[in-house]
């Protein structure tokens, strides 16, 4: 038997702040959107900053720098 692979606090804090802003569970939000929620969502901050590795997000230029991080990440990896 396989049994389902242990997740890590930062992965059950990330789902449940997905989930927290993606009631319909439509698999998608945009940037905007988790923006907003950052800084408006009371569940979504209290999720971050459960988390020591995680509650540096709960800034904007932080948000802001991992997205740009991302984005040269997926646009490097696209060029390969």
């Amino acid at each position: 038997t396989s049994s389902a692979p242990v997740k890590t606090a930062e992965q059950v804090t990330v789902e449940a702040i997905f989930n927290a802003i993606d009631p319909k569970h439509n698999g998608v939000i945009s940037r905007r959107k988790f923006l907003r929620s950052v800084q408006l969502n009371t569940k979504v901050q209290n999720l971050l900053n459960s988390n020591d590795k995680l509650k540096h997000l709960t800034h904007s230029k932080e948000i802001m720098a991992k997205f740009k991080e991302m984005d040269e990440t997926y646009i490097c990896d696209a060029d390969r």
